[in-house]
């Protein structure tokens, strides 16, 4: 037996016994606050969060054949980021043991109401850790900031293995996004410009000679395919530009990798040059396997029998 207090709200009891045969029964009980143990770990960046697990986890059979039991009851959870503009409230649920299985019931809430639940299977104890998760999203804002809004209703399945593989597979419908250019960026933040070193500073040591490293082994791949429509009321605005898009995207390839095909084109849109309100007449923003689109945007004006064309055309 033997307990352990991380702060006044964590509070773990472990008990086990080993029987001659190979059997053996063991137990984890008590409390975890979170927020209190994550706290330490992200006080330097912007992430935050917090709830309450309560554990009574079992295990039984043998070391060869352990059978799981019991589980961890999550409430009053939450993730806010508040630089990217991520909030995630009200989170709990269950992650059930069964078997050689974890079952996950999770749900939570979004900004604006939005609603997300998390449900599945991960089967840690079997060859290459299985995975059977399926996230779904309805009217839900992942991202609610000053500069970015966006309600979508998601369907995301998360199927493989850890050890071998992974893919992440769905659609993603987005309702509204609403994009803000701001007029100027902030007064903390300062351009520096270009800064070259030249020679060497006296007193300083030389700097290590490098030496090439080996490749670093590539781990189990996280495939992608997903399929992100926004047929229209894609809004930017800022910076005397007011347009809306729409259009439809798909993503492949890996993580690490992504292969993004499709195209968002304007619905509408004008905007305003040296107090000189121009059209655009045509836009267009073309994904043809890489993370930056070929643009082809056309803006037109007339004034009297003169119409001033602008084009904008090739990668960014």
């Amino acid at each position: 037996r033997a307990s352990a207090s991380l702060g006044p709200q964590t509070r773990l009891t472990a008990t086990g016994r080993l029987a001659a045969n190979g059997g053996i029964e063991g137990a984890l009980d008590g409390a975890v606050d979170i927020g209190g143990l994550a706290g330490p770990l992200l006080a330097a960046g912007a992430d935050r969060v917090a709830g309450r697990a309560t554990v009574a986890l079992r295990a039984s059979g043998t070391l060869a054949a352990p059978v799981l039991g019991g589980e961890v009851r999550l409430a009053a959870g939450s993730w806010r980021n508040a630089v990217m503009g991520v909030a995630f409230t009200d989170l709990g649920g269950t992650i059930r043991a069964d078997g050689t299985r974890m079952r996950v019931d999770l749900a939570g809430r979004t900004a604006g109401q939005g609603r997300i639940t998390l449900a599945g299977s991960i089967d840690p104890l079997a060859d290459g850790i299985p995975v059977d998760l399926v996230l779904r999203a309805q009217a839900a804002q992942p991202v609610a900031s000053d500069l970015v809004r966006a309600t979508l209703d998601a369907d995301v399945t998360v199927r493989g293995a850890v050890g071998t593989g992974l893919e992440v597979a769905g659609l993603a419908r987005v309702a509204r996004m609403d994009i803000r250019i701001p007029d100027q960026l902030p007064g903390s933040v300062r351009s520096l410009g270009s800064v070259t070193e030249v020679g060497q500073v006296p007193g300083r040591p030389p700097p290590p000679r490098r030496t090439r490293q080996a490749p670093e082994e590539p781990g189990a791949p996280i495939t992608l395919a997903l399929r992100i429509e926004a047929p229209r009321n894609i809004f930017i605005r800022g910076r005397g530009l007011d347009a809306e898009l729409g259009g439809a995207l798909q993503i492949g390839g890996r993580v690490d990798a992504p292969d993004i095909t499709g195209d968002i084109t304007l619905r509408r849109g004008e905007i305003s040059v040296l107090a000189r309100r121009l059209t655009l007449s045509r836009g267009r923003l073309d994904f043809q396997g890489g993370l930056l689109p070929e643009l082809d945007f056309e803006a037109s004006s007339q004034a009297g029998g003169t119409t001033v064309r602008a084009t904008v055309t090739g990668p960014p």
